[in-house]
């Protein structure tokens, strides 16, 4: 014999079920719309830019390396090691906004895998290179 109360009562359950997973959908596609998907949305703050002119992440010589600051910061740029040590601070200042050039002499360091880092009042940027002296 077949007990249509408990069939009934089982599709009931899995329809409320649907209900709940459709309504918590909504409301996490709405927690992204108002918290947004971590970028910065109508900030007044000035975050700065850190670039450098290697093609492949690989240098020797002299080479470049580039930050754009959006307004003016207090400016530490170095070169550390993969333990985050510093191997040579090379701008340790108060810079204004605008483009600032940096120099560095890879012929000063043995060869390896070192980090570019670029701190400021409001932020800290760290890219990896590769020193391959001939």
């Amino acid at each position: 014999m077949i007990d249509w109360d408990r069939i009934l009562i089982n599709i009931v359950a899995g329809l409320s079920i649907l209900s709940a997973l459709y309504l918590l959908m909504i409301a996490y596609r709405y927690l992204l719309n108002v918290i947004g998907t971590g970028k910065i949305k109508n900030s007044d703050k000035k975050y700065a830019e850190l670039y450098t002119l290697l093609n492949n992440r690989s240098a020797n010589g002299e080479i470049q390396f580039m930050y754009i600051l959006k307004g003016k910061s207090k400016v530490r740029f170095a070169i550390v090691d993969k333990n985050d040590e510093e191997i040579v601070v090379l701008v340790n200042d108060e810079k204004g906004p605008g483009n600032h050039p940096v120099s560095f002499d890879t012929n000063t360091v043995p060869n390896g895998v070192y980090f570019y880092q670029l701190k400021t009042d409001m932020q800290k940027i760290t890219k990896v290179f590769k020193v391959n002296n001939q």
